[in-house]
């Protein structure tokens, strides 16, 4: 994940099932969630309020958002407070995300 305007990023490979690094964006910078490599499975992007104690999957009207079964370059979300965290959850069927 990268702070789109600031160049601020969290690379980071993904083969397992499970939660990736966490990333804080800057404030009111969009966060851009870019995805390669050769893999099977699906990637969501979760986020905590509380500094990681409790994570949510992202959702836009009550739908699930911010979730992908391939390679993507998106920009996800516009955090508006500080204490906004996020991370990458993999389910793997096989491969590396990226």
């Amino acid at each position: 994940m990268s702070d789109y305007l600031s160049g601020k990023a969290e690379s980071q490979s993904l083969s397992a099932t499970g939660a990736g690094n966490v990333f804080v964006p800057d404030i009111g910078r969009p966060l851009r969630c870019t995805i390669s490599g050769t893999w099977v499975g699906s990637v969501k992007v979760q986020r905590s309020y509380d500094r990681g104690t409790t994570w949510y999957d992202m959702t836009l009207a009550g739908s699930p958002d911010a979730v992908f079964t391939g390679n993507c370059d998106e920009l996800i979300d516009v955090p508006m407070h500080g204490s906004v965290q996020y991370r990458p959850y993999f389910t793997r069927t096989s491969g590396t995300a990226v």
